[in-house]
């Protein structure tokens, strides 16, 4: 009977998290950015305007660069500090940002203003040797149990969060027979492009003679058949410069217009980083007031 009430207690327990969680009152731990409200379940974005100026940073850079690393590269390029906060901190510190805490902003939907619960789900398995552990796995966005739109004010809205993860996904490899990808190393001009037009398969590059000349091939009749044949093989210099020269060709209206662009960037991306120095300087001049304050007596 006790065993039976403890297992009574802990399901009215869960229940009643998972209640909560419904109702997006429950409290959980907030990304750095925002804070807890004094009603149930409110979340607002962090009074510190510093803080609220890194975050806005992490996302209009990448609407600039559409990748994860190249944002974080701009921030250690620029100097720039990244706030940090745990539970087990009580103030809010100040370091330099790591790849891992840029792309969890990037994909963390409170900041698009969700509410969501159970993203993670955690399952207990046999490992070798008798031995029960516990994993860790990413839930899909429809196996979300508790998924609230609009719960509070983000950083972006939602159709702004959904392309940021589209854009991310595109900048991994790609699976076989899927388009698209990151960019790999090499010279070819069209390397996780081009596919073939017997099979459709995406044409694998390869490099030949003194000047490693690229060039494009399809082995998909030699996958198909196991003949050794190739759908398709073709040297990649000529094409990749008929490409660039078309490319070339359509941007050529669009140059002067690119080029303001590009220098109102320049510009903001500059501002942005002055910005944060000036209030890095107004919270070190804040704190050392405080000390004097504190070592006067005042």
């Amino acid at each position: 009977m006790s065993e039976a009430e403890l297992h009574v207690l802990r399901a009215r327990l869960l229940g009643g998290i998972r209640n909560k969680a419904a109702r997006g009152e429950l409290h959980r731990g907030l990304p750095v950015g925002l804070v807890r409200g004094d009603a149930d379940g409110e979340v607002l974005l962090h009074p510190d305007e510093a803080v609220q100026a890194a975050i806005h940073a992490v996302f209009d850079r990448f609407a600039e660069f559409g990748s994860a690393r190249r944002v974080w590269l701009w921030f250690r390029s620029q100097g720039l500090r990244f706030p940090l906060h745990s539970n087990s901190l009580v103030d809010l510190r100040w370091v330099a940002p790591t790849y891992t805490k840029i792309h969890q902003v990037l994909t963390n939907p409170f900041y698009a203003g969700v509410y969501a619960y159970g993203r993670t789900q955690q399952t207990c398995y046999l490992a070798a040797g008798g031995r029960i552990r516990k994993r860790i796995r990413q839930r899909d966005r429809e196996q979300w149990p508790v998924f609230i739109r609009d719960h509070h004010a983000g950083y972006i809205d939602w159709n702004t969060f959904e392309a940021n993860q589209k854009r991310l996904a595109q900048n991994i490899r790609p699976r076989p027979h899927q388009s698209g990808g990151a960019v790999r190393e090499g010279a070819a001009l069209l390397q996780g492009l081009a596919v073939c037009g017997h099979c459709g398969r995406r044409l694998a590059v390869h490099y030949s003679g003194r000047f490693s000349a690229p060039g494009y091939h399809c082995a998909g009749k030699n996958i198909v058949n196991g003949r050794g044949e190739y759908c398709l093989n073709i040297g990649g210099v000529q094409i990749d410069a008929a490409v660039a020269e078309a490319f070339l060709a359509a941007l050529a209206p669009a140059g002067l217009e690119a080029s303001l662009q590009a220098i109102e960037q320049f510009d903001a991306g500059h501002e942005t980083t002055l910005a944060q120095f000036r209030r890095d300087v107004e919270r070190a001049r804040y704190n050392a007031q405080r000390a004097e304050c504190a070592f006067q007596g005042w």
